[in-house]
């Protein structure tokens, strides 16, 4: 009689990818930020708002352990929404994340160099040391303190203010801080793999692409690129005798006080000439984390 022998069964392992979007703070492996700081040159303080609808529309946001290089397969990477329109257009719903929600979605993102044709995770760990997210725009609704009943700012659209709320995108706001930037197209935030928190291109230079101040895109840009070290590099671990398994991932933009009012150049408050902006830094207030179950 010949010899029995047992076979392993080899399982193919099927991932489903969740992204959270909340302005609430999470429980995150980061370092803690400080209390807002001021501006100055903008005329004295007046008071600090906190939008009731945040929304944003995603080219992009994901993790990378390194800088991406075209035509090598040595970065690993998570792309929870990616920039290819073809399979995700730009008007696709799954873009568009409110904050202010706590919205939750599900797709199957981007895995490069991650899991091989049989669902395998590749690597046992990695550590992603960047964090990417590159979003289009912002758009927030706030309502205006009473003072301004009667009033609008001068450096809001008529049409933007109505019955003393504010609705409006973050041109604006972001153009009084940064006037010489690419503010256009929207942001860049690339946190991890520094140690500072800076502005790679106040000017509008362009930084090249597969760089350490662009490291999750291909091209040159222009467009607003925002670095921060406020950020600890997120350790995955590959999930093992599981058929299904969930990879969510958490990103926590804190939106109390992020909108802050100075008087302007008469330094006078509640006038036309009030100046509005993001409180400074406002880039770390974004949080990532991500979780497996």
């Amino acid at each position: 009689m010949g010899t029995m022998v047992a076979c392993k069964k080899k399982t193919r392992v099927n991932v489903i990818y969740k992204l959270k979007f909340t302005s609430e703070e999470i429980s995150l492996q980061r370092s803690s930020g400080s209390a807002d700081s001021l501006y100055t040159g903008f005329g004295s303080y007046i008071t600090s708002l906190t939008p009731s609808k945040f929304i944003s529309l995603i080219w992009m946001v994901g993790y990378a352990d390194r800088v991406i290089v075209p035509g090598t397969a040595e970065a690993k990477e998570i792309s929870f929404i990616n920039g290819n329109v073809t399979k995700v257009p730009l008007n696709d719903p799954a873009r568009i994340v409110d904050f202010s929600n706590n919205a939750v979605v599900t797709f199957q993102p981007m895995t490069g160099s991650l899991i091989n044709n049989e669902g395998k995770f590749l690597d046992q760990q990695i550590n992603f040391a960047y964090f990417g997210f590159l979003p289009r725009y912002f758009y927030q609704i706030v309502q205006l303190p009473p003072e301004y009943n009667g009033i609008k700012p001068d450096m809001f659209p008529a049409d933007s203010i109505e019955n003393n709320v504010l609705k409006i995108d973050q041109v604006a706001m972001i153009k009084k801080v940064f006037p010489n930037a690419n503010t256009g197209w929207g942001f860049n935030f690339y946190l991890g793999n520094t140690d500072s928190t800076f502005v790679a291109n106040p000017n509008g230079e362009m930084i090249p692409g597969a760089s350490k101040d662009n490291p999750m895109s291909n091209s040159p840009l222009n467009s607003l690129i925002i670095r921060s070290h406020k950020y600890k590099a997120m350790l995955y671990k590959a999930p093992v005798d599981k058929e299904t398994v969930t990879m969510e991932g958490s990103l926590s933009f804190n939106t109390t006080h992020l909108i802050q009012i100075y008087a302007g150049a008469d330094n006078v408050p509640y006038t036309k000439d009030d100046v509005f902006v993001y409180a400074p830094r406002f880039w770390e207030r974004i949080s990532s984390r991500l979780d497996f179950y």
